[in-house]
């Protein structure tokens, strides 16, 4: 039997519940907390707290029909709405900022997207050495994951502005051979020490 997207969201929770992890949904489910929106009916599925981040706002969806995942990519339009100030995100009725926009499915707990299980490894080992160190790259990813989170940045680029928050993928550690904690593959603008002005970087980092 398929699962439904709901229950994907629900696995989720409890995954980030039981690593400490504050989520909310889109809507009321049950006691689940929730958020909740103004202006813009188009949203996210998915808020949750990282202390290093803020907020990050999740695209969810069921892993195991890919065109599912490849429709993801709508996160796009969503950070666009959120940084035009077309649609405002609310928590206890005050207004939050959004600083990263990630994908979702059920097999993000395992470290990847897609059902399928083919691992992709780097051609340019040393170099993929230095990226781990610096925390910009997992030891290896999963084919079609690898895939989509490039094709999704390189969407992005086309159309990215100054003002664009965080976008990737939420994945695991456990691509760091660890338990499962929540990690996210994304690019965000940061600071650079050596020229001092600001660039686009890819990270590999706990929620």
């Amino acid at each position: 039997m398929k699962i439904k997207e709901n229950q994907v969201e629900l696995l989720l929770f409890n995954w980030f519940k039981s690593n400490n992890i504050k989520s909310w949904f889109n809507r009321k489910v049950e006691n689940y907390p929730f958020f909740r929106t103004k202006n813009l009916q188009k949203k996210i599925d998915m808020i949750v707290l990282s202390q290093k981040f803020g907020f990050i706002g999740l695209e969810i969806k069921n892993g195991e029909v890919a065109k599912n995942i490849y429709d993801g990519t709508k996160i796009i339009d969503y950070m666009n709405g959120f940084v035009n100030k077309e649609i405002i995100y609310l928590i206890d009725d005050k207004p939050i900022d959004l600083s990263i926009f990630c994908v979702a499915t059920q097999f993000s707990q395992i470290g990847r997207l897609f059902k399928e299980k083919e691992k992709n490894f780097p051609e340019d080992k040393r170099w993929h050495k230095i990226l781990q160190k610096v925390k910009n790259e997992p030891p290896y990813e999963y084919c079609k994951s690898h895939q989509f989170v490039r094709q999704l940045w390189g969407q992005w680029r086309r159309s990215r502005t100054y003002k664009d928050k965080g976008i990737g993928i939420l994945l695991s550690s456990y691509l760091d051979d660890k338990s499962n904690v929540p990690k996210i593959f994304f690019q965000i603008k940061e600071l650079s020490y050596r020229t001092n002005k600001e660039r686009w970087n890819v990270k590999w980092q706990k929620i």
